[in-house]
């Protein structure tokens, strides 16, 4: 299914299964008064456990008062175009699904509406230090502060099932709210060589993201954290100003470093 609109940054925030049902839904995100994509997936696991796509289902997507409907496909995908409000915050959103069998699924998240003009900071989430780690605190504290006067978007290259759980350990260890974008680290592709499709090795690595976008959507986005040195890569290719924590090898001059998260305010941030 091609969507010509931001796929509400692909985040698949919530997601939740009803019975053997499972239905994963995006943190839509949108300029103020803009639209946002919202794509969600409904499966449901066979005799062996195999989520299996289910197809011509009606799921339900409420945003306040305003409710919107679509039918899945063939690979149990469902799309609307939420407009988002006119006021910047963090809206409720329901996503509901009548199963044929009489089953309802409702799954609860968030529709983050955006200033389009507000500075914006994206995190690599899977850089952040765990909950009881010795950098943990003055990660939590640099953040926090960041989120007085400005939005946050984590990275994360966890695969959607562990989104949930993601949320919840952003959310333990005091971390700020934000949408989550998955992005990964693309080391193979698959190309044709003599009629016979190949992996073919890219060895320097390159994080795949819809940062770009983001970037044309809100100007105001304008740095990106991490400690990795492919997250650096993929902030300063799409205009983003890295900031690289800690002392992992990272090429060139384009970005700044600080030694711990404690230092972030140290560099603007």
């Amino acid at each position: 299914m091609r969507l010509t609109l931001l796929a509400a940054f692909g985040s698949l925030m919530f997601a939740g299964c009803g019975g053997q049902f499972s239905l994963y839904a995006p943190d839509p995100v949108a300029p103020a008064g803009q639209e946002a994509a919202m794509v969600v997936r409904l499966q449901r696991a066979d005799l062996f456990n195999v989520p299996m796509a289910v197809k011509e289902t009606c799921v339900r997507f409420q945003v306040g008062g305003v409710e919107q409907a679509a039918y899945t496909d063939k690979e149990g995908f469902a799309a609307v175009a939420l407009r988002a409000p006119i006021r910047p915050g963090n809206y409720p959103l329901r996503v509901a699904v009548q199963a044929k069998e009489g089953e309802e699924i409702t799954r609860l998240g968030r529709f983050y509406v955006w200033a389009r003009e507000r500075t914006a900071v994206a995190v690599d989430m899977d850089s952040l230090p765990t909950l009881g780690s010795v950098q943990a605190s003055g990660a939590r504290s640099s953040l926090v502060r960041l989120a007085t006067r400005a939005n946050i978007v984590y990275l994360s290259q966890k695969p959607v099932s562990e989104h949930d759980l993601a949320r919840r350990r952003l959310e333990q260890c005091g971390y700020p709210d934000g949408p989550i974008v998955p992005w990964e680290n693309h080391r193979w592709e698959m190309v044709t060589r003599n009629g016979i499709r190949m992996p073919q090795i890219h060895w320097e690595g390159k994080m795949i993201s819809q940062l770009p976008l983001l970037r044309e959507r809100f100007p105001g986005l304008n740095a990106g954290v991490s400690t990795n040195p492919q997250a650096a890569a993929a902030f300063h290719e799409a205009k983003l100003r890295p900031v690289v924590v800690g002392g992992a090898y990272v090429p060139g001059n384009y970005h700044i470093r600080c030694n711990t998260w404690a230092d972030l305010p140290a560099v603007g941030l």
